[in-house]
């Protein structure tokens, strides 16, 4: 009688722990706005890339650099938030733009700008245009 108490009991535990483990993965999941609908999409390539990216300018950009298959690019002065007085990486756009346009690379080197300012490289080549944001070759 003793036996079979302790298995019940052991039952219970186990059903608890699945249980807390199953509620943690919820958690988890909402914290991080996981979809269903993307995980069974993983093979496509940019599937949660609209959604994923809430800010227009960061959008377009990601778009152009993806669309025109650039490998290395600079973004200009000009797309960053000029009361925020911090050097060019310390900006939200700097970091979301890298990450997303991954495997292409920021180089300040690169003759391929990106920029809000048509003016400004007005000598350049225009290699593509989305909403307010432009590609240059120079």
């Amino acid at each position: 009688m003793i036996i079979i108490k302790k298995n019940n009991v052991k039952k219970i535990y186990f059903v608890l722990i699945l249980i807390l483990i199953i509620f943690q993965i919820i958690l988890i999941a909402h914290r991080n706005s996981f979809e269903l609908k993307y995980f069974f999409k993983f093979h496509l390539s940019n599937i949660g890339l609209k959604d994923g990216i809430k800010n227009q300018k960061i959008f377009d950009i990601v778009t152009l650099i993806k669309k025109n298959d650039i490998k290395r690019y600079n973004l200009a002065e000009d797309l960053f938030d000029q009361k925020n007085k911090f050097e060019k990486i310390h900006h939200k756009l700097y970091q979301r733009v890298i990450e997303a346009s991954y495997p292409s690379k920021f180089s300040e080197n690169s003759n391929i700008i990106i920029s809000l300012n048509k003016k400004k490289f007005s000598t350049c080549e225009l290699v593509d245009k989305r909403g307010n944001i432009y590609v240059f070759k120079c």
